[in-house]
């Protein structure tokens, strides 16, 4: 409609010229080679030297009027070039070839064109409402979260209806793959176009309503995908809002409680901690007495651990865990709805992999359980390139130049969750500390790198997780607009990631499982051996904690630090 506007109005500009105006576009349009065009030019052009006509005859006084000016006037302004150009069925034809002078209809080639065209439109509409109707979508594929495996035995699904009474899972589709379906409208392909008929009608009457995928989504940033959008109506629907229910789910998932080892040396309480940081908050032992009651290498839990970090209530102790965020000090946050729900819906079956699907993500290998973070090394020492980190488009940072013989401590692959969660799910003659880990990461880029900050980024981890998304208000992240995305990782049992210091805050959520944290505090960096910045592991520990060598490392001896465990459901606050 902008388009022709200008069009119109050129239009009514011309129809209220006068008679001297009409006679120079006449004579412009007489160019063209129209008959009539260049009869109605001779007309006004003898008007203008006196009135006389070339056959003899008298011009009449109103002229200006004349039924036949009108329509030559229409007629000229009809076939001008700068109009037909902008009408893909007014094409430039004879006047004599459309019927009644000045008449303005569309002749039989431009509707025959505007016949083609609407089938064309109505066929591939019609396609393409069959083709969504008859999928599950590309990218999160599979009949249904946890579908009928259709082995003969009754686990409690019908695939063509609703759940049985004890049944799991009530998310299984009306339609296998393969399989025919009998369904309102009949088969062939009249019933496929009766029903894609109605998905676009259907279609139609959510145009404008389906924006969000779900309501927590934000704007700008997130998966916004149709894939995502009707998964996420699936998951919903089976896991409607309710706050107990996610509450027991969760509970259920934490297997054991973890005492503080040692209370009496603290002078507060990690369940019941004061309204504002006590001094010397948060309290720490000796480094080596942490790890001599609980060595890294050892999976087994402990009952006591030494736990000096506060751990609050989201939905009684909010205002202590601001005034500790104000403080700018480390705490844990149980209980949150909003990870409540995410955590149930992680840990539905077959949930995560209907929404990684077969997309490969980061994944490091490590012939044993530690897990040192490395940059690729300067092969030109001299010139200081920059460098991309690994597995990490557009974030450039001064390459390090290794020691001598230094080698790559991991290897970076990339794997789709079906073939990472093989390697992860092995017995426990398989796991050990001396056995190979896969660490698995997911990465929402957000607002950083323009949502490219990864080959294959998963944004939807912002809608999965909208207590991490940059609003502001919020609890875990102060500064939004700082945001530096988010990572998600997956571990095998015993990885252990090797202590080093980030240079942001960070907001760390449990969805399943437990991770232990040992923590020190700044001012202990002195004690803890860190490597150069022109290292490729720089801002991590030289010392390998499940064994520290101290005659290598003196200073080890001095480093004070605290644990936490985390379960499903924490959020960590660093």
């Amino acid at each position: 409609m902008q388009q022709r506007r200008p069009a119109r109005a050129a239009a009514a500009s011309a129809a209220a010229a006068s008679a001297a105006a009409a006679s120079a576009s006449a004579f412009a349009a007489a160019g063209d080679g129209d008959p009539d065009a260049d009869a109605a030019a001779a007309s006004l052009s003898s008007i203008e030297r006196g009135g006389q006509l070339e056959n003899g005859g008298r011009v009449h006084a109103s002229l200006p009027t004349d039924t036949t000016s009108r329509r030559a006037r229409r007629r000229r302004r009809r076939d001008d070039p700068r109009r037909r150009r902008s009408s893909f069925l007014r094409a430039p034809v004879p006047s004599r070839r459309r019927g009644r002078a000045g008449s303005g209809g569309i002749d039989a080639d431009a509707a025959v064109r505007l016949l083609l065209v609407g089938f064309v439109l109505v066929l591939l509409c019609t396609m393409a409402a069959v083709r969504l109707q008859l999928r599950p979508g590309a990218r999160y594929p599979g009949p249904g979260l946890a579908p009928d495996d259709d082995d003969g035995v009754d686990d409690g699904v019908d695939d063509d209806g609703p759940p049985s009474a004890g049944g799991r899972n009530p998310l299984g589709v009306r339609r296998r793959h393969g399989e025919r379906e009998e369904t309102e409208g009949g088969g062939g392909l009249v019933g496929r176009m009766k029903r894609g008929a109605a998905g676009i009608v259907d279609g139609l009457k959510d145009v404008g309503k389906r924006r969000k995928p779900c309501p927590e989504s934000m704007g700008g940033i997130g998966d916004k995908s149709d894939a995502y959008y009707r998964l996420r109506q699936e998951i919903d629907a089976v896991l409607p809002i309710d706050q107990e229910r996610t509450r027991r789910a969760v509970r259920d998932l934490r297997k054991r409680e973890y005492l503080t080892k040692r209370p009496e040396d603290m002078g507060y309480s990690v369940t019941n901690c004061p309204m504002y940081p006590p001094a010397g908050y948060p309290h720490a032992w000796p480094t080596l007495e942490l790890l001599e009651h609980w060595p890294p290498d050892d999976t087994t839990p402990r009952s006591h651990i030494h736990q000096g970090i506060c751990v609050f209530d989201y939905e009684t102790e909010l205002e202590k865990a601001r005034n500790y965020r104000a403080a700018e000090v480390p705490f844990v946050v149980r209980d949150d709805p909003a990870v409540l729900r995410a955590a149930e819906r992680w840990n539905y079956p077959e949930y995560m992999g209907r929404l990684l699907g077969d997309v490969k993500h980061r994944t490091e290998y490590s012939p044993d359980n530690h897990f040192m973070y490395w940059m690729a090394p300067n092969p030109n020492p001299k010139k200081g390139k920059k460098v991309e980190q690994p597995g990490i488009t557009g974030s450039k940072g001064r390459m390090p130049t290794p020691p001598e013989g230094w080698k790559p401590p991991t290897q970076m692959l990339r794997m789709d969750w079906k073939e990472w969660l093989g390697h992860a799910n092995v017995t426990e003659d398989n796991l050990g500390p001396d056995k190979p880990h896969w660490y698995y990461r997911l990465i929402g880029c957000g607002k950083m790198g323009d949502g490219h900050c990864d080959k294959g980024s998963s944004e939807y981890i912002f809608d999965e997780l909208p207590f991490f998304q940059p609003r502001h208000g919020g609890l875990y992240i102060v500064e939004p607009q700082r945001q530096k995305g988010i990572h998600c990782r997956f571990g095998m049992q015993g990885v252990i990631a090797e202590n080093h210091f980030d240079g942001s805050r960070n907001s760390i959520a449990v969805m399943g499982g437990e991770r232990r944290y040992v923590l020190s505090h700044p001012e202990q960096c002195s004690s803890l051996a860190l490597y150069p910045k022109d290292h490729p592991s720089s801002r991590h520990s030289a010392v390998n904690w499940g064994a520290p060598d101290l005659d290598l490392y003196p200073e080890f001896t001095n480093a004070e630090s605290n644990e936490i465990v985390l379960q499903a459901g924490d959020v960590l606050y660093l």
